[in-house]
């Protein structure tokens, strides 16, 4: 017996035992419908009555069948993966996630840090984020159509800013952001990491799923992952000096300043992730309703048509490196509505020094108590302008009353929201961009280097920005049934004009 056909029997056994229990569902304050007939018949009492916290609840129960499934990844060889490069120290894996359930709810990616000892002359520490610094990039598809796409500014992006509910600690020890993978030594030890991708479906929010129950069994719905290789490729490597300091270095191109141990065997190579997807089924009544509410809907004069919107982030980098001044991403056109704009200055050192996820003006691994060189941003869409001038500590999150809520370590990454909160799904207010533009204006800020703690940041940065938008697609083929599920051969997702 596979495990759809389990997953399918104990959803039909849960199914089954609410409906062998309708007599016994338990009422407000712990009575139950028998408990209370019983009171009843042995009361003679007629004035004896009973408050609406103790009537019978008949309103339909609703519930779902959750369960997991570990896909089976298959590596292929190609150059790119939708436009972007696949680098010779990383590997492209694609995942097959069509399942008879009803929703797509999660996917979570398991990477095995392997132990390290680094050789002599040197020591060695994992890169900030290494848990999703690991995999730079993926993207959902339905059907060879694009349906979502992150990298990993946009990672950081959403790591900076959890979801209402999510505890940042525990993202941060989910993603290798410990004490012990973080502190130059000799040996780090052997660590498994989590990265959720930030796919539409994967989300606190449970109307965020992915409808599968409106797609064929035939239909190619995937997910795909570029992945690093090589385990260097993320260590930040110091050499001993004779006074016992420590300097950071560029690692030289094939160059090995470590060993890797995976489970006491040596390893060149980062192990094939173990990839969780996440389902559920929905009651019967629930799915039923759904899928009659979708057929009776549709306009006879038209195809039928369901819509759903996506959180998808549009990449733009300014063209030249820059240190101080002023600099600007022009000629901004995008076709639907922006929703949010992030905006970040990266060191281009710092990244040949495998320091990532560092958008302040301190080279150093040390730089979560630092701040971002951009001093100040003006935004305008082509037509208003939402920023005018406005100085980066009013952008970086730094003060709490902009999110009310807790922000995570990670300092540096600008932050305006077009609607009512920072980073949500719900359907908001944006702006469409015709020739639009993002000015920058960079400068060293940092009291730290004015009061001599830190030396002056003689670097270039690369100023990186993200548009998040609000992407409509429709499916204008889908099955209403489950029988059309088991035989219409495919469903059709394509996305719309706006």
């Amino acid at each position: 017996m596979n495990n759809a056909t389990k997953d399918n029997d104990a959803y039909k056994n849960l199914c089954q035992s609410v409906s062998d229990n309708t007599n016994l569902h338990i009422l407000h304050f712990g009575s139950s419908k028998k408990d209370v007939e019983e009171i009843l018949k042995n009361n003679s009492d007629e004035s004896l009555t009973f408050s609406s916290p103790f009537s019978k609840d008949n309103r339909p129960i609703s519930f779902y069948y959750e369960h997991e499934k570990i896909l089976e990844g298959q590596e292929f060889k190609s150059e790119t993966l939708f436009g972007v490069k696949i680098e010779i120290d990383e590997r492209a894996i694609e995942f097959s996630i069509n399942n008879p359930s009803h929703d797509l709810n999660g996917i979570i990616i398991k990477n095995e840090l392997p132990k390290v000892i680094a050789k002599p002359g040197y020591k060695v520490a994992w890169c900030h984020n290494v848990g999703s610094n690991i995999c730079p990039y993926g993207v959902f598809t339905h059907s060879n159509v694009l349906i979502h796409s992150f990298d990993n500014k946009t990672s950081d992006i959403l790591l900076a800013s959890p979801q209402r509910g999510e505890d940042i600690d525990s993202i941060n020890l989910d993603i290798g952001n410990t004490y012990d993978l973080q502190s130059f030594s000799n040996i780090l030890p052997q660590k498994p990491v989590i990265f959720i991708p930030s796919h539409p479906f994967n989300s606190n929010d449970t109307s965020d799923y992915f409808p599968l129950y409106l797609c064929s069994k035939h239909d190619l719905i995937k997910v795909a992952y570029i992945f690093k290789k090589d385990p260097q490729s993320l260590l930040i490597i110091a050499e001993e000096k004779e006074n016992g300091t420590l300097q950071i270095i560029i690692p030289e191109k094939n160059k090995r300043y470590v060993n890797f141990y995976l489970n006491g065997s040596e390893v060149t190579e980062f192990s094939y992730p173990t990839t969780l997807c996440h389902y559920s089924y929905k009651s019967p009544l629930e799915i039923d309703s759904n899928w009659h509410n979708y057929k009776t809907n549709s306009n006879d004069n038209e195809p039928p048509h369901i819509a759903f919107y996506v959180n998808q982030a549009i990449s733009f980098k300014v063209e030249n490196p820059i240190l101080n001044g002023t600099t600007a991403i022009e000629k901004i056109n995008t076709p639907h509505n922006v929703t949010l704009i992030a905006w970040m200055a990266e060191h281009v050192d710092s990244c040949e020094r495998h320091i990532y996820s560092n958008y302040t003006s301190n080279t150093s691994p040390d730089f979560l108590g630092s701040i971002s060189p951009i001093v100040s941003t003006t935004i305008s869409t082509g037509k208003v302008t939402i920023l005018d001038d406005i100085p980066g500590i009013a952008t970086t999150r730094m003060i709490p009353r902009f999110t009310n809520r807790k922000s995570p370590n990670l300092p540096g990454i600008h932050i305006r929201s077009l609607g009512i909160r920072n980073c949500d799904n719900t359907i908001k207010p944006g702006f469409k961009f015709e020739d639009g533009y993002i000015k920058f204006t960079l400068k060293e800020n940092d009291p730290l280097v004015f009061d001599g703690s830190r030396p002056k940041n003689n670097e270039l940065y690369n100023i990186h920005a993200r548009l998040f938008t609000r992407i409509p697609f429709g499916f204008s083929l889908f099955c209403s049934n489950q029988d059309q599920r088991d035989k219409k051969e495919k469903s059709i997702v394509n996305q719309l004009s706006q």
